[in-house]
């Protein structure tokens, strides 16, 4: 049940795998047909994922101004695990904008042959 919002708001997914010699893999997987999605919860969620890491920055910093040690370094992993969370939909993002441009290539290639240009 990994990257439910994701999948539900905006039609992306990312995953990484650990293969049986050790090594990892990112998956990045996008929806081919992005018409179901709804343009108002495609935009909040990507204004609460942009917004979370730049709000753990702001209590990491008021936890290193206020000398808490241990606040902040929770302020921090927390900063970097969303962090990492906006690069993984991010790179989904981009692997969804290259399936559409070859979608969008292979369908004018049709309509054009079907037309007889």
């Amino acid at each position: 049940m990994q990257n439910v919002t994701g999948r539900l708001l905006v039609g992306l997914r990312w995953n990484n795998r650990i293969k049986e010699d050790g090594s990892e893999e990112w998956v990045f997987e996008s929806l081919t047909d992005d018409s179901k999605l709804n343009a108002v919860d495609t935009w909040v969620f990507w204004l609460a994922l942009l917004a979370a890491p730049i709000v753990w920055v702001i209590f990491f910093v008021a936890n290193i101004l206020t000398f808490n040690a241990f606040w902040a370094m929770c302020t921090l992993v927390n900063l970097i695990l969303t962090s990492s969370n906006v690069v993984g939909y991010y790179k989904c993002r981009k692997d969804h904008k290259q399936k559409l441009k070859g979608y969008l290539g292979q369908n004018a290639v049709k309509l054009a042959a079907n037309i007889g240009l």
